[in-house]
Formats: C-alpha cells, structure tokens, sequence
C-alpha cells in the first residue's frame, strides 16, 4: 500500500506475537519452532536507525486524521501483518511450486505495505501495532492444519476471498477519506490487490478451487 522502506516487520515481535496467538496446541511446536525461525529470517535486511518500528509515536505529524482514518491505518497494519504471516507459512509449507512463488510474492508485498503503513502513521502522529485479530487467528489455525493440495487450495481460496474484502471495503471508505496521503496510499493498494486477486484467481482455476467453499475470512 504505500512507498516501502528497507527493513521488513520487525521478526523478534513477529515471532512473539504469533507464537502468543497461535499456541502449541493449535499447531505442532516444531511447526511453530520452523515459522519462527523463518520470521527472524524475513528481512533481507537489518533495521537501520531511521526505519520505521510498528511501536512508538511521532509527534510531529503532517496533519490530524480523523478517527475512521486512524481506524483505516491500524486495520491496515493489522491485515498486512497477517496476510504476510499466511504466505511466509505457504512458502514453507506449500505443495505446489507456482502456489509458493505467489506465496513469496505475497510476503514481499505485505512487507512493503506493511512499511508504508508504518511510515505513513508515524508521519501523520499516530501508532499502530502488530495484532492477529480473533478472525484472522482461526483462519490461520484452519488453514496452517492442512497439508498438501488441502493446504494450497485453502491458502488461495482465503487470498481471493480477502482481497475482495478488502478492495471493497477501501473503496467503500474511500469515499469520506480527506487527508490526500491516505487516500494516495488506499488507491495505490486497491491497484496492488487487484492485480494480486487476479493471480489468484488465475492460480485457483488452474488447481480448480475457486468454486469450493472459502474458509473464514481474515
């Protein structure tokens, strides 16, 4: 969504925060050992100085947002958190080799919007966090429980479903954004999932899962 920075989520939180809302019981603990692993590894890069943090305030800001703006960013970060959480699971753990460089496309995508999210807010003086909300846990406990062509057909039938959810609803809020950077970087994404949905779809109808049932929505 949004110009991105070098450093990619923060993994030691990442890792907590997952490991938090996902237990031992959900998935089995050398799984979760694996994904942890691969979290700390996420970044090509080690944080510099002046990268943007998913914690902290800056007050400074280039202009008051109103409230469903502020809402908008902090869902924002919340659904790139997760989306990249998901597709760093299927890159290990999927079964097909073109469902797995979508996956990975998908990380670096989450990662970069996830950034600009991040830079975003603190520019305009406000915070956002690393959250897993209830419904993007059970997904997660849904989908990472499957294997093999199970797991692929899930991982894709969840990506479609999401992204339309979510081009619908930014374009819906769209409509009463007045602060001319959130509406730049809600534009930008809507383009961006557009394009990722019709990969998506691409993929599903080639595996010949677009017309089963969906999983929860994240």
């Amino acid at each position: 969504m949004m110009g991105s920075v070098s450093a990619g989520p923060n993994p030691s939180t990442m890792r907590n925060v997952f490991l938090k809302h996902l237990p031992a019981s959900v998935v089995p603990v050398a799984v979760l050992l694996l994904l942890a692993v691969a979290l700390v590894a996420c970044s090509d890069q080690s944080p510099s100085a002046s990268a943007p943090q998913l914690q902290g305030k800056i007050s400074n800001g280039s202009g008051k947002l109103s409230d469903s703006e502020e809402q908008l960013l902090r869902r924002a970060a919340e659904s790139e958190f997760a989306e990249f959480v998901l597709a760093k699971w299927m890159v290990l753990k999927g079964s097909d080799q073109q469902v797995q460089q979508y996956a990975d496309r998908m990380v670096n995508r989450s990662r970069d919007c996830l950034n600009g999210v991040v830079k975003l807010s603190h520019e305009k003086g406000i915070t956002v966090s690393q959250q897993i909300t209830p419904q993007d846990r059970e997904l997660m406990r849904k989908v990472m429980a499957l294997k093999g062509s199970e797991l692929n057909a899930a991982y894709l039938e969840a990506v479609i479903d999401r992204h339309r959810l979510r081009i619908a609803t930014l374009r819906r809020q769209s409509q009463s954004i007045q602060d001319r950077d959130v509406k730049s970087c809600v534009r930008d994404r809507m383009q961006t999932l557009a394009s990722d949905l019709d990969d998506a779809l691409t993929l599903g109808n080639r595996l010949g899962t677009v017309a089963r049932s969906r999983p929860p929505r994240m």
